[in-house]
């Protein structure tokens, strides 16, 4: 263990207070494997090894990363000319003694009876060398981001708002050798708008400075080396957004990706963290195929075997929506997604557009999808109000029912699972939809009507009225509805839908049947 926390792991985190507890931690699992015996010096214990140059505090983000970035900056790629064309042999040679250095400090720790000044000194000496080349790379990177260094005053306040932190010098031979064989992490969901007042980024292409953690997952692929492998755990969105399209054909270029997601009910990844995430591994390959261990939920008691019991299916992007990856739910849910994605969309069927309104809730999805016919009652003071989660929904007035229907069926849900966010329901999200025509289900609209009338009666007279006191706008009550009250009426939808869309048997039971233990469990569980 104590050869593997020297030689093998390195981390790296801007929250020095994070740097300390890893450290604590991988000391205290030293010590817990301890074969401790009364006769034997220390009781068996080796001296703790120094892990002060593996486990660093800095921005990740901000940094020469490699020699070619470094490279960029002296043939004057940053915002001014940098003529350090002979400077860069000399940082070279000095990163490579600092580097022999560390490996010697390194060394001494695997040695027994250490001599305690000659480690000492040594520490001391890496941490000289080291501090000279940050300290020239510092005002080389300053330099690049407009900041004079010979400014005192605006010079330190740069490095204490972008702390940059230079893995090629920090990890010379790693990055000289091509990068990290595996690279893996929990970087921050924070808007990169949120935080570009502290510090900006200047090492990734705009495309990836949308959140912090795409640009974390960037910088991870520049780190790595070819045949090394990658894996972060990220928002849901990563998989299922328009914006995050170039992150994910960064992660396929030359690799293949398994994702999986997580919902946050019944149970979550994070306890305290209300956030749907997705677990990615980025493997080597040359033909760059995509595997999808669906979205996921589970109850507590299925934690332990929450990670073994994931089964991938291949699953390529779906091209018609900026290359989503597909979340579909083992092969029999592959196959119901591949043939509901054979038909053309609704936006193409032309049901959509005119002047009949639907209602359906915009945000906080979770097991089914809530569309009335009427608006949903709300009521500010007392006043009948618009509620901020409704948004309307135009059709034909032919074709209104069938919408209705469309959209409360698991046949749909599924589809939304697959492909979206799986927390708001957006209208790309209805407008996208792949569906048969109205003119193919023209024999059905009659049968198709009565059931959209039927389980609007049955689920809106089984509402309740919330009640809550809101500090901007007082008194709140809203109309709250759940249609798995009516599970059965949503059952007799999809059992109609399932002749258009050409299910099978066993692919009609598969939607009918879909997390049915999740969607239909108990009443804290369901929507409101």
């Amino acid at each position: 263990l104590k050869s593997i926390i020297l030689g093998n792991l390195y981390g790296v985190d801007i929250m020095e207070e994070a740097v300390e507890i890893c450290k604590l931690r991988l000391f205290l699992k030293l010590v817990s494997k301890v074969d401790a015996e009364v006769d034997r010096p220390n009781y068996g214990l080796e001296p703790l090894p120094d892990i002060d140059f593996n486990i660093r505090a800095g921005n990740t983000l901000v940094g020469f990363a490699t020699y070619d970035e470094v490279k960029k900056t002296v043939e004057g790629d940053g915002q001014q000319k940098l003529d350090l064309f002979s400077d860069m042999p000399r940082i070279d040679e000095s990163a490579e003694i600092a580097d022999r250095a560390f490996q010697m400090f390194r060394k001494q720790q695997t040695e027994h009876d250490m001599d305690a000044a000659r480690f000492k000194d040594a520490k001391l000496k890496v941490r000289r060398q080291l501090k000279e080349l940050n300290d020239e790379l510092n005002r080389y990177l300053a330099n690049e981001y407009g900041v004079n260094a010979d400014k005192s005053k605006a010079f330190k306040a740069w490095l204490r708002n972008h702390q940059p932190f230079h893995w090629f010098v920090e990890f010379y031979r790693i990055i000289k050798d091509g990068g990290f064989d595996v690279t893996i992490g929990n970087p921050p969901y924070v808007e990169y708008s949120k935080i570009r007042k502290a510090y900006s980024i200047t090492q990734a292409p705009s495309a990836y400075l949308t959140n912090l953690y795409s640009t974390t997952c960037y910088r991870a692929t520049r780190l790595k080396r070819r045949s090394g492998y990658s894996s972060f755990i990220v928002p849901v969105s990563l998989p299922s957004t328009d914006r995050m399209s170039q992150l994910r054909a960064e992660l396929m270029n030359k690799s293949s990706v398994y994702h999986t997601s997580f919902s946050t009910r019944p149970s979550k990844l994070f306890e305290g963290a209300e956030q749907r995430l997705t677990i990615y591994i980025q493997v080597p390959s040359s033909d760059s195929k995509l595997f999808s261990g669906g979205y996921l939920k589970w109850y507590k008691e299925e934690r332990e075997t929450l990670f073994e019991n994931v089964a991938y299916v291949q699953a390529e992007p779906y091209t018609n929506r900026k290359s989503i990856w597909l979340k579909p739910k083992g092969q029999l849910g592959k196959i119901v997604i591949d043939r509901i994605l054979q038909f053309p969309t609704l936006e193409e069927s032309e049901m959509l557009g005119s002047t009949t309104p639907l209602y359906y809730k915009n945000t906080g999805i979770r097991n089914f999808n809530t569309v009335t016919l009427r608006p949903p009652k709300c009521w500010i003071n007392g006043e009948s109000q618009a509620s901020s989660r409704e948004t309307i929904l135009t059709t034909s007035k032919e074709f209104r029912n069938l919408i209705h229907a469309l959209l409360l069926s698991t046949t749909f849900f599924v589809y939304y699972e697959a492909t979206s966010n799986c927390r708001d329901l957006n209208p790309s999200d209805i407008k996208l939809f792949p569906s048969p025509s109205g003119n193919v289900f023209s024999e059905a609209l009659e049968n198709i009507e009565d059931l959209s009338v039927n389980i609007e009666k049955d689920y809106t007279s089984k509402g309740k009225i919330i009640r809550m006191n809101n500090k901007k706008t007082g008194v709140v009550e809203l109309e709250s509805l759940s249609p798995a009250n009516s599970k059965n009426w949503i059952d007799r939808i999809d059992r109609v839908f399932a002749r258009y869309y050409g299910f099978s048997d066993v692919e009609a039971d598969f939607i009918t049947n879909y997390d049915i233990k999740y969607r239909m469990g108990s009443n804290s569980f369901r929507d409101s």
